[in-house]
């Protein structure tokens, strides 16, 4: 199939006007959607298909995440779209006047890690911003630093719920049930990411744990188990490759930017290569209004989120491979974008647009940076 991939890439020789306008579309969608607080997204538009999301604590982290990534869009792209820099400062004072707010919602649900994570990407892309108010950044970003070590389960890693298995069921004070892959590859990732460019404070022995936990949920054939609950099963459809499709990138990235020979390159190339060869097990998902009941129990949600986790894990590739993967990477989120510029995967609330786009737009400014001729 790699040679599918080479003709593609010859035929598609100039992206760089269509990227640049989509760019745009999308900056422009955000800009004008945000809501008056300088917030984004919102729990109404339900459409009579919900999930589980107890009040008000999942939707003070649904926004907080949806926010912080469409904050993060909307910086990558500044410099070019400097339009976006008044929603930028309106998105700042929405995350000070409202992060220290964000909490798990119940017992068992734990959405805030979500919140957590892309808080600490958020707040560290500011600091990068402004070199004149990073105290404050700094100080932000260990805040929820701190928090995702708060929640961070017994056994190392993160989950979006809190039920220990081994205690019947039962939810505990520091979370102590099974953690999942993806949000573990996502939490790290954050930390991360923040660690290589702020000098927040870490507990390298409860990172380590939580490295160890992701290690764990990696199979031979480099797919990545749904959680680690399912290490007795790990051939159920969730399980396989195509289930762990956009889980696999995810977890590659968190994973080589802690120990650059932690992932062999061969195994990355070849993960790259399947997730455009195989991507129409994601399209399949996409926009299905309920969750893992698609092919492989994929979600539409794992979309923008797997293409995001791609573009992040592409530079650990040679340039020669980036030349040839990232044309059709960028040609796939530009066909998909939405006539009103956005970037949905699914009916999440009305959270959905937003951190679409986000995703969408973090994603082609990191092709961006990667070279600048399609």
């Amino acid at each position: 199939m790699r040679w599918l991939l080479l003709i593609f890439c010859l035929t598609h020789t100039s992206l760089r006007a269509d990227i640049d306008a989509s760019i745009e579309k999308g900056v422009h969608f955000l800009i004008e959607n945000q809501n008056e607080d300088g917030s984004w997204g919102s729990a109404k538009k339900t459409k009579g298909i919900t999930i589980y999301a107890p009040i008000p604590g999942a939707h003070h982290a649904f926004r907080m995440a949806s926010t912080c990534l469409a904050l993060s869009g909307l910086v990558a792209h500044e410099k070019e779209c400097p339009e976006a820099s008044e929603s930028i400062e309106n998105a700042e004072a929405w995350l000070f006047k409202n992060h220290e707010a964000v909490r798990r919602a119940t017992g068992e649900s734990l959405y805030n890690v979500w919140a957590h994570s892309y808080g600490l990407r958020a707040f560290t892309d500011l600091y990068l911003r402004d070199r004149k108010n990073q105290e404050r950044y700094l100080k932000a970003a260990q805040c929820h630093y701190d928090s995702l070590l708060k929640y961070e389960l017994l056994g190392g890693g993160w989950s979006y719920y809190n039920v220990g298995q081994e205690l019947g069921g039962l939810s505990t004070k520091s979370p102590s049930g099974s953690n999942n892959s993806f949000l573990t590859a996502t939490a790290l990732s954050a930390i991360f990411y923040t660690r290589a460019h702020l000098p927040i404070s870490i507990n390298e022995k409860q990172l380590s744990l939580s490295y160890k936990s992701l290690l764990r949920q990696r199979l031979p054939d480099g797919s990545f188990l749904y959680g680690e609950y399912m290490r007795s099963r790990p051939r159920v459809p969730a399980n396989r490759p195509a289930g762990s499709l956009a889980r696999t990138p995810a977890a590659q990235n968190a994973l080589l930017s802690h120990a650059p020979n932690s992932v062999k390159p061969e195994e990355l190339d070849e993960w790259i290569s399947r997730f455009i060869e195989r991507h129409g097990f994601l399209a399949n998902a996409k926009k299905r209004p309920l969750p893992h009941e698609s092919p492989f129990q994929i979600s539409g949600y794992y979309y923008y989120y797997g293409h995001f986790y791609v573009s992040e894990v592409m530079r650990f590739l040679p340039m020669e491979k980036i030349k040839i993967y990232m044309p059709p990477l960028v040609e796939i989120l530009i066909k998909a974008q939405e006539k009103n510029g956005s970037w949905w995967d699914f009916p999440l609330y009305d959270y959905h647009q937003a951190y679409g786009t986000g995703y969408a737009l973090q994603a082609l400014a990191n092709y961006k940076k990667e070279d600048s001729e399609y």
